[in-house]
């Protein structure tokens, strides 16, 4: 019960949040509003990154590897998809973007085997 009640509140803020960028995307560059975004994540995520985290077992590369990652891969998502939905309109962007995950599992059944 607690997973489908977490799915729901996923997707209606994930809704929100493409229908209240597309109203306001004109108004704005890609780049700052994928600045606020990953800013106000940020600001939630990382207290509980701080306190979930066991850093004995942490190292310097895995935070550098982990740091990196999240430059690129939210980072320039982001970038695009902002973009995108600025070009394409919200209804068009948002049915192309959720086919990532069938990317995403083609290419782990390629790497992984």
């Amino acid at each position: 019960m607690l997973g489908s009640a977490l799915v729901l509140l996923s997707v209606v803020t994930s809704a929100l949040a493409v229908i209240i960028v597309g109203k306001h995307s004109r108004k704005s560059s890609a780049f700052n509003v994928s600045l606020i975004v990953s800013c106000v994540g940020m600001a939630v995520l990382w207290p509980l990154a701080v306190l979930l985290t066991d850093f004995a077992n942490a190292n310097l590369e895995g935070l550098a590897l982990f740091a990196v990652s999240g430059i690129l891969a939210p980072g320039l998502v982001r970038l695009c998809y902002y973009e995108g939905l600025k070009k394409l309109g919200a209804s068009v962007n948002a049915s192309l973007f959720s086919v990532y995950p069938l990317y995403s599992s083609i290419l782990a059944v390629f790497l992984l085997n």
